[in-house]
């Protein structure tokens, strides 16, 4: 059920194949990419997902299921048990059975995307879900969340950085920004892209938003430097 290619992503190589080796190591079936809000964890785990499902890694499909917003354990089973249909599920009885008999024997790669509410307010029934789901040899699991998961939970923790070459800040800011003949290109290009480059600190969401602000307002990428070394987050907002 993943989203199709998304072209926006941008760079993340490393970060991919650290994820590739992840998943193929026995050792831990839970990998755990945390970082700030905006610094590209859905989008990551989406795309090595992605990659996953292209090369058919997984005899029973990789899943993706959004977590945003969901504060206790008991939703987030039934949201895991409403977005995965697959025929071998009992629907009926005890929740926790359910999750058992939804994966028993299948060999499943779950996505599940932002974790932080479920840490911050039910972090107990978090692990006793997770725990749940790694009881079912055959499935493994990535999950977001912007802080670690408990120690109870036996995963590999990857950290989710900026995007700090300027290559890939390039590709991302130009996937939103207008065509560059509309930049507004002049002797102080450089200068403004070095100081927007320093503004936005590799962060993808910052960048995207800044150059979709860029097309919406028909600005050059002066002007843009100007207003956000002047209001910076009025500007994002």
């Amino acid at each position: 059920n993943l989203s199709s290619d998304d072209p926006s992503f941008q760079g993340r190589k490393i970060e991919l194949h650290r994820l590739a080796v992840a998943l193929l190591s026995n050792k831990k079936r839970c990998i755990s990419l945390h970082g700030m809000g905006g610094i590209g964890k859905t989008m990551l785990a989406i795309a090595a997902g992605r990659w996953q499902h292209e090369r058919q890694r997984w005899r029973d499909g990789v899943w993706f299921v959004d977590l945003r917003n969901v504060d206790d354990a008991a939703t987030a089973r039934m949201r895991i048990i409403k977005e995965i249909p697959l025929k071998t599920a009992s629907r009926q009885g005890d929740v926790p059975q359910n999750l058992r008999a939804l994966f028993r024997n299948l060999r499943v790669l779950l996505i599940l995307d932002d974790l932080d509410e479920l840490l911050r307010k039910d972090s107990e029934g978090l692990v006793t879900l997770i725990n749940d789901l790694l009881s079912c040899g055959k499935l493994r699991l990535l999950v977001t969340s912007r802080e670690m998961l408990p120690p109870e939970v036996f995963s590999e923790s990857q950290e989710v950085e900026t995007l700090e070459s300027s290559e890939m800040f390039r590709q991302l800011f130009e996937t939103y920004a207008p065509s560059e003949e509309d930049w507004g290109i002049d002797d102080n290009f450089e200068e403004d892209w070095e100081v927007l480059r320093e503004l936005l600190a590799g962060y993808p969401l910052a960048i995207r938003i800044a150059a979709q602000y860029m097309q919406q307002k028909r600005c050059s990428l002066h002007t843009l430097r100007k207003r956000l070394e002047e209001q910076f987050l009025k500007t994002l907002q």
